[in-house]
């Protein structure tokens, strides 16, 4: 027997997808903080080693946070779209599908940020420290991109119902059809006048 008990998940997500957007958000920001003080300093266009060291163990920080926020929120995505497949009635916000796609958006920005800031370091250090930091890059551009893959899913869950919700229809129209084919059928005469026929299809309706 179907479990028709509705469970709105979306109050039980935001709190996760808030946490999560907040560290994404963050894991980019010693680059800019990093690039803003060495355009202060009018110096030498060349980022000192202590410097490259600090902006990979503050990146790395916030991606180990990121990814574990990441981790929590994908449990929570599954667990959502078990209780889909278990055929219990999951019921998102709104506010939730749009601050997801929001967050995809703002994040591929922040991307294309990164990016560049990281390219802008990696032509003002020396040889030496350019490994640290081309690694750094990669490891912080996947991090985000995993953001992406997760509000993703998030997406997804809504699909999944409106799925779901097509297929009940589909079900209910095949019935429908079946029982139809399977009674007598009736044809009204050619000659009663377009009111005899209404009246013709409701007396002989079922």
């Amino acid at each position: 027997m179907k479990n028709t008990t509705t469970t709105v998940v979306g109050l039980a997500l935001v709190p996760m997808l808030i946490s999560t957007q907040a560290q994404a958000f963050q894991t980019s920001a010693p680059l800019a903080r990093m690039i803003e003080e060495w355009g202060s300093t009018g110096g030498a266009r060349t980022f000192p080693k202590k410097s490259v060291a600090a902006l990979d163990a503050s990146i790395r920080e916030h991606l180990d946070a990121l990814t574990h926020q990441c981790e929590e929120l994908d449990k929570a995505i599954a667990e959502t779209l078990n209780k889909i497949n278990c055929g219990e009635d999951v019921v998102l916000s709104h506010s939730l599908i749009s601050n997801s796609n929001s967050t995809i958006s703002t994040i591929k920005e922040s991307i294309q940020f990164a990016d560049e800031l990281f390219e802008d370091i990696l032509c003002n250090i020396p040889s030496r420290s350019q490994a640290t930091i081309k690694r750094l890059k990669h490891d912080t551009i996947s991090g985000l991109q995993e953001v992406i893959k997760t509000m993703s899913n998030i997406v997804h869950i809504q699909e999944k119902i409106k799925d779901r919700e097509m297929m009940a229809i589909v079900v209910i129209d095949k019935n429908r059809v079946e029982m139809a084919l399977a009674s007598e059928r009736i044809q009204a005469p050619r000659s009663m006048s377009r009111e005899e026929k209404r009246k013709f299809i409701l007396q002989h309706a079922s």
